[in-house]
């Protein structure tokens, strides 16, 4: 009886970090220390609005918000950008997120540059503040 109550609360854990989308909770601390060299660029949301359109889009959808075209394809939801666990995040946990992916969200760090990368992060900050 213990063994299947332990496991019933595994399956449950599991079950719930799921659905928070355990990618925020996997970051290291030391992302937090990667400083975004773009915060005073004007023209960084725009070039990350761009690049989010060709990549990041189908998933997050126009305003971030998790529900694109392909999300409800996807077996762990995509992150709202307005979500509080994403938007208390520091500009490096984004960065690393991004470049490194996490459960079904892929890591683009092969597929985009560094640049192109801190501009996602500064768009991503431009949809939280809209």
């Amino acid at each position: 009886m213990k063994k299947i109550f332990l496991t019933l609360i595994l399956m449950i854990t599991v079950l719930y970090l799921r659905s928070q989308n355990v990618n925020n909770l996997l970051i290291p601390d030391e992302a937090d220390q990667l400083v975004n060299p773009y915060t005073n660029d004007t023209k960084a949301p725009l070039r990350g609005a761009r690049v989010y359109k060709k990549v990041c889009w189908t998933c997050h959808g126009d305003n971030g918000s998790g529900t694109g075209p392909q999300a409800a394809e996807i077996e762990t939801k995509p992150a709202n950008f307005k979500d509080p666990l994403v938007a208390g995040r520091s500009d490096g946990a984004l960065f690393w997120w991004i470049s490194n992916g996490g459960s079904d969200m892929q890591a683009f760090k092969d597929a985009l540059t560094e640049d192109e990368i801190w501009d996602l992060v500064m768009y991503i900050r431009k949809v939280q503040n809209d």
